[in-house]
């Protein structure tokens, strides 16, 4: 769900994370750990890797991703009106821009003739958690939790291709390439910054509520992900009333 790289290869080689000294992004990312280390490790994941993912369960993936990303844009252009900066306001900013306009065309090449379907329960509410953060006007809990979309999806990048290797004949390596980049890394990198930045202005209680919000981020991403896999769709669409031309 991020900007890509137009390249199919890549100089990174470590799936380590990169992390930001002992500050609010180094404990945050600890207390997450087991977290980040159940998404990497999840089936679909390790079935990306492999190559072995089936295709049409990474093209619902890819258009669960799709509508998501819509929100994730507002969130981001949330809180580069939030910025106390203009510093911070070019990081948001950027990063909505390249969401809304580069990734797409990612997905875009990938859902060619894949018809539209609806959100799923879990994109619907990944989405509407992200949208009623950025209302409540929070510039400081919102870095938090915009966060680990980029740093999540930075070191499940580096992580499966330290896995996989070449990616040359990879069915899913322009994606692998993507999120394994140095130049998704350096975007990565800049939110961290800025999140940090948030932080440090911050009181313990201002912090500990950006630490909430960087953990269900990141629940919501393991969901997201696993809803991926089971192919989520709403159990209760059969009830639901006829729709009127």
């Amino acid at each position: 769900m991020h900007p890509p790289s137009h390249g199919r290869t890549s100089t990174v080689t470590s799936g380590r994370p990169r992390r930001t000294g002992a500050g609010f992004c180094a404990r945050a990312w600890a207390d997450a750990s087991r977290l980040v280390e159940a998404i990497v490790h999840h089936p679909f994941n390790v079935s990306l890797a492999e190559g072995s993912l089936p295709r049409d369960t990474f093209e619902h993936y890819l258009a669960q991703d799709s509508s998501y990303l819509d929100a994730f844009a507002r969130a981001l252009s949330a809180a580069a009106v939030l910025s106390p900066t203009r510093k911070d306001a070019a990081v948001w900013s950027t990063a909505a821009r390249d969401t809304l306009l580069v990734e797409r065309e990612l997905h875009d090449r990938w859902l060619s003739g894949v018809p539209d379907i609806e959100p799923s329960p879990t994109c619907l509410a990944y989405s509407s958690w992200l949208e009623s953060t950025a209302l409540r006007g929070r510039y400081d809990v919102l870095c938090a939790a915009v966060l680990p979309c980029f740093w999540v999806y930075e070191h499940v990048g580096r992580s499966l291709l330290a896995r996989c290797g070449d990616l040359g004949e990879h069915p899913y390596g322009e994606w692998l390439a993507t999120y394994s980049s140095e130049e998704f890394s350096a975007l990565a990198q800049a939110a961290r910054d800025a999140t940090e930045r948030a932080a440090s202005e911050g009181t313990s209680s201002s912090i500990a509520e950006m630490g909430r919000a960087f953990e269900r981020a990141t629940e919501l991403e393991w969901l997201f992900w696993d809803a991926a896999w089971r192919r989520e769709t709403w159990p209760t669409a059969a009830w639901r009333s006829p729709v009127t031309p």
